[in-house]
């Protein structure tokens, strides 16, 4: 029987994430808040009012800054409140509808970069918009039993949450859920359609615990079984509500 172990959400990309018990899906939608806010470099040109696509190398990112992994956050929806801590101490406490409070995280993160930004930060966001690495609003799948296969013949510990996935699946099988895409299944209440393999970056080699680039993860994949992908994206094509322990149902 395969079922959803964690469900997470990254509020502001690039930073951590949230774990959820169980979330509402929405046709053609991510998770509600998932890469609602970014952190845009202050040469970026983005519109609020008409949001386009933009890659990710255009705002603060894993793979190219990974101290962001030294930050532990936490978003709290009531308010769009955002937590920043390291260490255990708390080092911004803001609301990020705030325009005050907005100055406050594009200070805070360009003294953080020390100066390695493209003039400076500012967090943006649109309504509705989603800062994806790809264009689609979707979710991101990991199978813990295609993880484990890579364990097992890499000889590495890999921390799921390298993948930065949105729903993280047991019982699948390994590299079963490759043939998922094309194809429509069903988990807890909610309808989805498997769009795409998830090809890994160099964020993945960025340990979470620690912040340190330690292991080349595209690398490994390649060389063990001739791709680097980890993962499928999926589309929610029939609204419903998913939790902790559903079923996939293919």
């Amino acid at each position: 029987m395969s079922e959803i172990v964690q469900i997470y959400r990254y509020p502001v990309k690039g930073l951590s994430g949230n774990l959820l018990e169980e979330v509402d899906l929405q046709v053609g939608k991510g998770i509600p808040f998932d890469r609602a806010y970014a952190l845009a470099h202050k040469e970026v040109e983005f519109d609020p009012n008409n949001p386009q696509y933009l890659s990710k190398s255009n705002f603060l990112m894993l793979m190219r800054n990974n101290n962001l992994a030294q930050l532990e956050t936490t978003f709290v929806d009531e308010g769009e409140q955002l937590i920043i801590e390291k260490d255990g101490e708390t080092l911004l406490d803001v609301h990020l509808q705030d325009e005050n409070d907005q100055k406050k995280i594009n200070k805070f993160f360009e003294d953080f970069m020390e100066g390695k930004t493209r003039g400076g930060i500012k967090i943006v966001m649109a309504e509705g918009h989603m800062f994806a690495d790809i264009p689609d609003q979707n979710l991101s799948i990991i199978n813990h039993d295609s993880i484990v296969d890579f364990e097992e013949k890499t000889g590495l510990s890999a921390n799921p949450l390298r993948f930065r996935g949105n729903i993280y699946i047991k019982g699948l099988g390994a590299w079963n859920e490759f043939d998922l895409v094309g194809k429509e299944f069903q988990i807890g209440g909610v309808h989805l359609k498997a769009i795409k393999r998830t090809t890994r970056c160099a964020a993945t080699c960025v340990n979470p615990s620690t912040a340190e680039i330690d292991m080349n993860i595209p690398l490994k994949l390649r060389k063990t079984y001739g791709h680097d992908d980890m993962g499928i994206y999926a589309d929610v094509i029939q609204k419903g509500t998913i939790k902790l322990g559903d079923q996939v149902i293919v």
